[in-house]
């Protein structure tokens, strides 16, 4: 469970990267570490880096993902771009029940197109 959270000052986004196993202990423990910088620096805007990261999750867990970023305290001011390998299904259903709740998540391949939207820029 290897991972580094900081906060980019020039761009204004705190961001996260998981090298390994990623699962529900790990969201958890991420989620009130997010939620603690969010309220050090007033920063809305959360990226989570997940190229580097081992996919264990079943869709039990996805569903529960937003539910626990919730409960840890992250709020639904934010917005979370989460940047993957490979787009799925299981992203999509992800996004889909974050949204369902009042997160405002999404899903990116390509690190460039999730900063800009975490910054409002359109293509």
């Amino acid at each position: 469970m290897k991972y580094k959270i900081v906060y980019d000052e020039d761009k204004d986004i705190i961001t996260g990267h998981i090298y390994g196993k990623f699962d529900t202990d790990l969201v958890k423990k991420m989620a009130s570490e997010f939620a603690q910088m969010v309220q050090q620096y007033s920063c809305h805007r959360l990226l989570n880096d997940l190229r580097d990261a081992e996919m264990f999750a079943p869709m039990l867990d996805i569903y529960d993902m937003p539910r626990i970023a919730d409960k840890s305290g992250v709020p639904t001011s934010c917005k979370r771009a989460l940047v993957v390998r490979h787009s799925s299904p299981d992203f999509k259903f992800l996004e889909r029940t974050a949204k369902n709740i009042g997160h405002d998540v999404k899903v990116f391949t390509d690190m460039d197109s999730a900063i800009n939207w975490l910054k409002g820029i359109t293509d």
